[in-house]
């Protein structure tokens, strides 16, 4: 996103009225019942139980955004929204957009404040955001349901792009659900799958996500990780400050064996260097954590002081973010 003109300027004023539309779509549950389903606005608003002439305003927008069809007076999903939108949908990210509701409403007007203070707002002073999370058994439950979806489609486009070697010990290090294992695990059976994350989390995961999976109730900035040939940390290191991935490296190379390797998942910004999805996480991660966004130089560094050697990096299919592999030296 380059701001080049008033238009641009008037656009990006108005930004956050694309999101509203994605939430409110999301929460009248219209992109379900247009799901292999093609209807008029009329029997739409009928199915919806909403006024018809601003039902008629809401679909025509959806369809300049190519995200729903037209067919004479009927309208129906485009295969990206009941692929991506739909609930139902193995690859779908309803709960993760969903999830990133909490973030404009609560930590983005406070942006202000994090810029005369440097810290995030999500707690206070004295309490750390991780603490405060992890004591609303709720809100961690809810958050762990929107990245199940997102972390099993990791885990699927990962198999088709790595090959790990044969009866090796693969652990989802801060992997809450254990949804990434769980699907590697299943294209590959003789692979010894895990995720490791808080006693808490794991407590939860064990009820509400009954993968066949090792599970392991370990604080990685405390207790040490169980051993494993690969260990995986996806959306994990942003998360952090330079002193607490030290400690967290360090945990990871101690328990690796010898020629262990850590997949770090994580974004990169755009190869033009634009304002995109890298930035707006980076300031995600302003508001409520004490980490940041890294470039992959950034990346390399930070493995390198802490003793992996970088092999080797690929993209997702479809995923905004980067697989980056190191070696334990």
């Amino acid at each position: 996103m380059i701001i080049e003109n008033t238009n641009d300027l008037c656009l990006m004023g108005d930004e956050y009225t694309k999101s509203q539309l994605l939430f409110t779509a999301l929460d009248i549950n219209i992109f379900e019942k247009l799901n292999n389903n093609k209807l008029t606005i009329d029997e739409l608003s009928s199915e919806l139980n909403l006024n018809s002439n601003a039902m008629g305003r809401f679909v025509n927008w959806f369809t300049k955004l190519n995200l729903l069809e037209q067919n004479g007076n009927t309208f129906y999903n485009s295969d990206f929204t009941n692929k991506y939108l739909v609930r139902s949908s193995p690859d779908n990210y309803v709960e993760w957009i969903i999830g990133s509701k909490v973030f404009q409403e609560t930590l983005w007007p406070k942006l202000n404040q994090a810029l005369k203070t440097g810290y995030d707002q999500y707690g206070t002073e004295n309490q750390e955001m991780w603490d405060k999370f992890y004591s609303n058994k709720e809100e961690l439950l809810e958050v762990m349901s929107g990245f199940d979806s997102l972390s099993r489609t990791v885990g699927r486009n990962i198999i088709k792009q790595y090959k790990f070697k044969h009866n090796s010990t693969i652990v989802d290090i801060g992997g809450g659900s254990g949804g990434l294992a769980s699907e590697i695990k299943k294209q590959h059976p003789s692979l010894n799958c895990g995720v490791a994350d808080r006693e808490d989390t794991i407590d939860l995961a064990k009820k509400h996500f009954p993968y066949n999976i090792n599970h392991y109730g370990v604080d990685f900035l405390k207790q040490d990780l169980p051993k494993a040939d690969y260990m995986i940390l996806s959306w994990i290191i942003h998360d952090w400050d330079d002193v607490s991935i030290k400690k967290i490296l360090s945990n990871c190379h101690k328990n690796l064996n010898e020629g262990g390797k850590i997949m770090l998942i994580e974004l990169l910004p755009e190869e033009d260097n634009s304002f995109g999805y890298w930035d707006i996480m980076d300031g995600h991660m302003l508001l409520s954590t004490s980490g940041k966004e890294r470039t992959l130089d950034e990346y390399k560094q930070l493995m390198k002081v802490n003793g992996f050697e970088y092999l080797d990096k690929f993209s997702l299919n479809n995923d905004f973010r980067k697989v980056m592999v190191y070696e334990k030296k």
